[in-house]
């Protein structure tokens, strides 16, 4: 027999919060981990080389 005779009805919905909260915290990870990630790029002055080497 149920103890006091209460209902589960607002277990269910703090189930059904923590869940929701859970999916949106997961799907929100699974955005962060695709978003495109820029290739990080050393940028080189190769300018004087080349004009060095091409009055050689």
């Amino acid at each position: 027999m149920r103890a006091k005779g209460r209902s589960g009805k607002g277990r269910w919905i703090a189930r059904a919060i923590v869940l929701g909260l859970l999916l949106m915290a997961f799907w929100l990870f699974l955005l962060f981990l695709g978003r495109p990630i820029e290739p990080k790029t050393i940028e080189v002055d190769v300018t004087d080389k080349i004009a060095e080497s091409a009055s050689r």
